[in-house]
């Protein structure tokens, strides 16, 4: 949506992008604090306990940066925020791809957990 947005201007896909955001935000917040009440892991993410605390924040803040530009509207660069939510996400998802494959690879968890933990903390 945010490039749907920078390719037509049209403001549908930048509110789409930021609601759309801060809806799976809400979600996923919500399967982790799940996963705390059950002891078990229920995520999107499958990450180990040790970081469910650094992934809610991670959504939190998430939530309160597109929650921030909704509010303040047109005072926001519309493109500069579509461009920082592609960051963010490319980001985030290649963090993500690189923990799975830390977690299938010879320094997976089991076998190496400071460098998982020290993957996250990053």
């Amino acid at each position: 949506l945010p490039v749907s947005f920078l390719l037509t201007g049209n403001p549908t896909y930048y509110n789409l992008a930021l609601y759309g955001e801060v809806a799976f935000m809400i979600y996923a917040t919500t399967l982790l604090l799940t996963s705390y009440a059950l002891q078990r892991d229920v995520s999107i993410e499958q990450m180990h306990p040790a970081v469910w605390h650094l992934l809610i924040l991670h959504h939190v803040a998430s939530m309160m940066l597109c929650i921030g530009c909704i509010m303040f509207g047109d005072v926001v660069p519309k493109q500069l925020v579509c461009y920082v939510l592609l960051a963010l996400l490319g980001l985030t998802s290649s963090l993500h791809y690189i923990g799975m494959i830390l977690d299938i690879g010879p320094l997976s968890l089991a076998n190496s957990p400071y460098i998982r933990v020290g993957h996250h903390v990053i």
